[in-house]
């Protein structure tokens, strides 16, 4: 595996300044201010993906005091209630698990060449596993946008070198599946495969 060396991403957030901060002056607008952060990517599956958190927002979101990058709780890939944003760096033959998160996700490829893995036709779970046999995969490119929508997916980094994506991933109404052959309808919640 190719060492990681993607650049650390920087946070610049722009949020209009309280009257107590320099330069409000006697204006009826305020003065801006500008904060750069450098943001430290946290390691998950052992390493071979990295996630660096840019925000975590309620919606509607709140423009009122100072800005907090601090995850709110409960935030994991889905923020109940709210968005997550974060780039997503995977290593070089690392393929993520199959699985799906109640969620509206807008995965931005920003280099490498990773590719969407879903399955090609339905199929049962059972004790953490997938029945499927066959497999779409879809090469996406830097510039291009995945939009994932509360569907089984994994993603896979076949090149040499690190990819990076940047997840704008929000949450979602849990998506009901009318059943076949008189069976119940299916909530589709969150599901990981082995």
């Amino acid at each position: 595996m190719s060492s990681y060396s993607l650049p650390t991403p920087r946070r610049i957030v722009i949020s209009n300044a309280t009257k107590d901060l320099a330069g409000h002056g006697s204006g009826n607008e305020p003065a801006v201010e500008v904060v750069t952060e450098a943001v430290e990517a946290d390691e998950i599956f052992g390493g071979v993906m990295k996630r660096a958190n840019i925000g975590t927002i309620t919606i509607p979101a709140t423009n009122d005091g100072p800005h907090t990058t601090v995850a709110a709780p409960g935030a994991g890939v889905v923020l109940p209630g709210g968005a997550n944003l974060y780039f997503l760096d995977l290593a070089p033959g690392y393929t993520t698990p199959m699985h799906r998160t109640v969620s509206n996700d807008y995965l931005i490829v920003q280099t490498g060449s990773p590719v969407l893995i879903t399955p090609a036709s339905s199929f049962d779970a059972k004790d953490g596993r997938g029945s499927y046999t066959e497999t779409v995969e879809t090469v996406c490119h830097p510039g291009e946008v995945v939009i994932q929508r509360g569907a089984m997916h994994a993603l896979s980094n076949r090149g040499d070198t690190w990819i990076r994506l940047f997840a704008i991933v929000f949450d979602a109404k849990t998506q009901k599946i009318e059943g076949n052959d008189g069976k119940p309808a299916v909530s589709l919640g969150e599901l990981w495969l082995q």
